[in-house]
Parts: structure tokens; C-alpha cells; sequence
């Protein structure tokens, strides 16, 4: 009878894994790319949610300062402070073209 040594055992266990291997590797590829889109994502609505909060006040400030309903002006200063917002993080994060 013949038996196998350490490294012909290894060899034959790596043959086996290794297709079951990759898959794992790429899951966990495509897991860390999910990941990072998502907190990319989650990163720009905080920062937009921000920003239309500093514009909401602003608007407050200004309709006080013009004599217009304080709600209104809160409206309108985060409705154009997320647009602005909206428009400028598109445009940063854009890849630039050739």
C-alpha cells in the first residue's frame, strides 16, 4: 500500500477548496463594494440633510428680516439649499471625462 505525505495531502485539499475559495473571495469583494457605495451614499443625504438645515435657518433669518411668514422662508431656504447642494455633490463626485 502507499500512502500520501503532508504535501501531497495539502495539494489535493487545495484542489479540492479552491474553486469554493474564489467564490468566497469574490462574495466578499462584491460585500466590501456594497459596503462602501453604501456609506458613500449614506454620507451624502447626512450631508445634504446638514445643508438644508443651515439653509432652513438662513431662510428663517431672511423672512424675519423681509417681513414673511417664518415657516415659509424656512421651507424655501432648505428646499434651496438641498438643491444647491444637490446639484454641487453631483458635479464633485463626477469622474472627470476624457
Amino acid at each position: 500500500m502507499s500512502s500520501i505525505n503532508k504535501q501531497q495531502a495539502a495539494a489535493i485539499v487545495d484542489a479540492l477548496l479552491a474553486p469554493r475559495t474564489a467564490e468566497m473571495d469574490a462574495a466578499r469583494t462584491k460585500r466590501e463594494q456594497q459596503r462602501e457605495q453604501a456609506r458613500a451614499l449614506h454620507q451624502k443625504k447626512r450631508g445634504l440633510a446638514i445643508l438644508s438645515v443651515i439653509s432652513g435657518t438662513i431662510g428663517i433669518a431672511v423672512a424675519h428680516y423681509t417681513g414673511q411668514g417664518l415657516a415659509q422662508g424656512y421651507i424655501c431656504g432648505a428646499l434651496l439649499g438641498m438643491g444647491i447642494g444637490s446639484l454641487a455633490c453631483g458635479m464633485w463626485r463626477r469622474p472627470a471625462r476624457n
